[in-house]
């Protein structure tokens, strides 16, 4: 059974491309129409007030090197500001940065407590990573039980990654008492968000009749949409180079 890394499903991409969260676009969007200097002069201005939000996106301008002097270490410096008020993206950002050595030193352990902070806040991905380092036995004990229960707090919140994963520790048995009818049910959950590997594995189930009745029509439906699915997606960007 395939699994999924923590570098598919983590938004290690989003950082790069820039994308912030909701709350603070809508602050960011305030600022938006003014010259780059005046927004980086206001987003350093929030930054002193003990705005995270600004914290986070002036971070990331940091990260991007956008309108600002590319510095991997003064995003951190920001992050941590803000992650270390209780703003849940960044610990998890945090969390992504210690788990790749991206911009820092790469520590397991320091990883799972930024996401361990985020997963109590209730983020849905932080939840998913947690889940994934107790099945991978990354930065704590290996730990399929714990597993489980991550996953499926991030998969109840609708999170693609930790239903497909989910969906492997019933058909697995691992941490819960194997179900391929349980199995069958998050596959396709995460399968109708457009996880590609979701879908690989429900079209496998219905070829052989595992969890479902065997159907060939049922297979095809979900290779078409699979297919229309691909032809959608754009291309994920570069992350942009880092000093460490």
């Amino acid at each position: 059974m395939k699994h999924h890394s923590l570098r598919k499903t983590m938004f290690f991409l989003v950082l790069a491309a820039g994308i912030i969260p909701l709350h603070a676009e809508v602050k960011l969007s305030e600022i938006q129409p003014q010259s780059p200097p005046i927004i980086i002069r206001n987003l350093q201005r929030g930054v002193e007030r003990g705005d995270t939000d600004c914290m986070y996106i002036l971070g990331t301008h940091y990260y991007e090197g956008k309108w600002v002097p590319r510095d991997g270490k003064m995003a951190v410096k920001l992050w941590r500001m803000a992650a270390n008020r209780g703003d849940a993206y960044a610990q998890l950002t945090l969390g992504v940065c210690y788990y790749y050595g991206d911009m820092v030193p790469l520590n397991y352990r320091e990883a799972v407590r930024w996401f361990l902070e985020a997963a109590h806040q209730g983020d849905a991905t932080a939840q998913f990573s947690l889940g994934l380092c107790y099945a991978e036995g990354t930065g704590v004990e290996q730990n399929d039980e714990e597993a489980v229960r991550w996953y499926r707090l991030a998969a109840e919140q609708g999170d693609p990654a930790a239903q497909y994963s989910l969906g492997n520790c019933y058909a697995e048995g691992a941490g819960v008492e194997q179900n391929d009818e349980e199995a069958v049910r998050w596959y396709r959950l995460a399968a109708e968000q457009g996880d590609e590997d979701a879908i690989d594995v429900l079209i496998q189930c219905y070829e052989e009749g595992v969890g479902v009745e065997k159907s060939a029509a049922e297979a095809q439906v979900w290779r078409q949409k699979k297919s229309v699915a691909a032809g959608a997606r754009p291309q994920s960007p570069k992350p942009p180079e880092q000093d460490k």
